[in-house]
Parts: structure tokens; C-alpha cells; sequence
């Protein structure tokens, strides 16, 4: 079963500030986004701004501190040690898992935008997202991922 929290307009900032220092930080190394092809830098912008919504949304929801990290993209989870949140803006798109993403990892989908509620939906392993009849390469981007629907999520009650 979905969660829901919402952000305040103090979090919305935090997220705003993160997911510049997050951009900042990726043009400066030339950075681009493994799926997404880019049309300049505030579409580059609008992409992190997803990713700390649902960052901070799943953290209130589950009760960790949100750290807001930069440049650790590859490097640590978004949560804790091995939740990797992925959040959609669109209420009804699926969890994106890639096929370098880690297989013991805790892939949390979170969907919505504020000021509405942010659906925190479910969780899957890394290793049972990679199942070949979810693999979809929407946009026709060359860059197939695994997209699992939520009927196939364990509900975040049952996250340890």
C-alpha cells in the first residue's frame, strides 16, 4: 500500500537549493544524465529538482535524514545505506531501474510534485526489477531500462 507525505514550502526550498548545487556541479564537470538527452541546462535542472522531491519525500516518509549529497551519484545510496530513490513527476509512470544499477539495492518509487502529495508507491531489490519483460527503451533513447509497474512493488510497510 502507497504512503503520502507533502513537502512544506521550507523543503521545497532545501530541494530547490540541492538540486542547484547538484547542477552547478554537473556543468562544471560536463555532466549528462544516463537516459535523458539534454536540451541545455534547465532541462538538466528540472531533472534534479525531480530527484530531491522524491529524496526528501521518501526520508519524511520512512523516518532517515535526507542528507542532500552532491556528486555522489555513483557513489552512495540516496537513503541510507542501499535505497535508491527514483521519483516521477507523473502520478502514473513506473519505477526505472537501469541494468548497471546495483542488485542488492532497495529501489523506492515515489511519484507527484508539490504543492500536491508526494505518493511514496513501493520497493523492489535491484536484482528482481531486472526481469527482461519490463526492459523498454521509451523515447528510443538507445538506453533500455527496467520499468516496473507497481502492482509489482512491495508496499514500504514491509521495508526493513
Amino acid at each position: 500500500m502507497s504512503k503520502y507525505t507533502t513537502l512544506s514550502a521550507d523543503e521545497w526550498s532545501l530541494c530547490v537549493q540541492v538540486a542547484n548545487a547538484r547542477q552547478v556541479s554537473s556543468i562544471k564537470k560536463k555532466g549528462r544524465d544516463s537516459v535523458n538527452k539534454k536540451g541545455g541546462w534547465l532541462e538538466e535542472f528540472d531533472k534534479h529538482i525531480i530527484g530531491c522531491v522524491g529524496e526528501l519525500a521518501v526520508a519524511k516518509v520512512i523516518g532517515v535524514s535526507w542528507t542532500g549529497s552532491v556528486d555522489t551519484f555513483k557513489t552512495e545510496a540516496d537513503l541510507g545505506s542501499n535505497l535508491q530513490v527514483r521519483h516521477r513527476s507523473n502520478p502514473v509512470y513506473d519505477l526505472i531501474v537501469r541494468e548497471s544499477d546495483n542488485d542488492d539495492d532497495i529501489f523506492i518509487l515515489s511519484r507527484g510534485m508539490p504543492p500536491g502529495s508526494i505518493e511514496i508507491s513501493g520497493w523492489i531489490k535491484g536484482k528482481d526489477a531486472k526481469r527482461k519483460e519490463w526492459i523498454r527503451d521509451f523515447g528510443n533513447y538507445g538506453k533500455p531500462s527496467y520499468f516496473v509497474d507497481c502492482a509489482h512493488l512491495q508496499p514500504m510497510e514491509d521495508l526493513k
